[in-house]
């Protein structure tokens, strides 16, 4: 069906922020928790847009395509992706503001929602090595990145890292079972 954004309380009360023709995916909070950055597909095309949680209204940051979105650790950039074109893309948050987003990390997929974050020591994406994955860290003014750490038995896309890179959480899978069936 539809894509909306809801949230939940730590006492499990569940609120629904959107509800109109749009889908919505790939949510991010902005650090002061006023606002809600998102991928949102209008008229047949995703854009980044901007929710604010006091009046809920929408401010639509990027024009030429934009899916999910993360904001820069001063608040003054979002970076995204885009669904059309590899890598993390960065532009002003400020509505409004005339600068054409630019290409900072090149080669992290598109549809790569829950594979990338944003610290105050760099991006962090998920990238591969020899077929094995791994997490690589670019800084935040761009580049290729480079290797931080291996991610053994990478079981689930996405991954959580803390602020300053010293831990990684992912979902890591420990036995794999087989069945051997008969069909008649």
């Amino acid at each position: 069906g539809q894509l909306d954004l809801y949230s939940v309380d730590l006492t499990g009360n569940l609120a629904r922020l959107t509800n109109d023709h749009d889908d919505e995916i790939a949510p991010a909070w902005s650090h002061d928790g006023r606002s809600i950055l998102f991928g949102a597909r209008r008229s047949g095309t995703w854009q980044v847009m901007r929710l604010s949680i006091a009046d809920g209204s929408r401010t639509q940051l990027t024009t030429d395509g934009g899916y999910a979105a993360q904001p820069s650790p001063d608040g003054r950039q979002i970076f995204f992706t885009r669904l059309e074109r590899p890598g993390v893309w960065s532009m002003p948050a400020a509505a409004g503001e005339a600068q054409a987003a630019r290409l900072i990390v090149p080669g992290v997929r598109a549809a790569e929602t829950s594979n990338w974050r944003v610290t105050p020591n760099g991006i962090y994406f998920i990238g591969a090595t020899a077929n094995q994955p791994v997490v690589r860290r670019a800084p935040l003014t761009g580049g290729t990145g480079v290797d931080v750490s291996w991610l053994g038995n990478y079981s689930w896309p996405g991954f959580a890292i803390s602020a300053d890179g010293s831990r990684i959480l992912y979902a890591h899978w420990d036995r794999r079972d087989s069945n051997i069936m008969a069909m008649q």
